[in-house]
């Protein structure tokens, strides 16, 4: 897990957990893909990979990962 805003980077293997915990500013994001789907992801898919989280929310994960990158300063 990255240990600072600019360690590392958001990618498919880290779990949603991972990436709230480096990146708090990354909740807007989860939470329009909420909107967008209907499923809380932070409530069903926390200790879930990204990639599995867009398997099962049936998104694109390259999506999933640009969205949150963009959103970390």
């Amino acid at each position: 897990m990255p240990m600072g805003k600019h360690a590392g980077h958001i990618n498919g293997t880290m779990t949603v957990l991972d990436v709230l915990s480096a990146w708090r500013e990354t909740e807007t994001v989860f939470r329009a893909y909420e909107k967008e789907t209907g499923i809380c992801v932070l409530c069903n898919y926390l200790f879930c990979t990204l990639a599995e989280t867009a398997v099962l929310l049936e998104i694109d994960r390259e999506r999933l990962v640009a969205d949150l990158t963009k959103a970390i300063p």
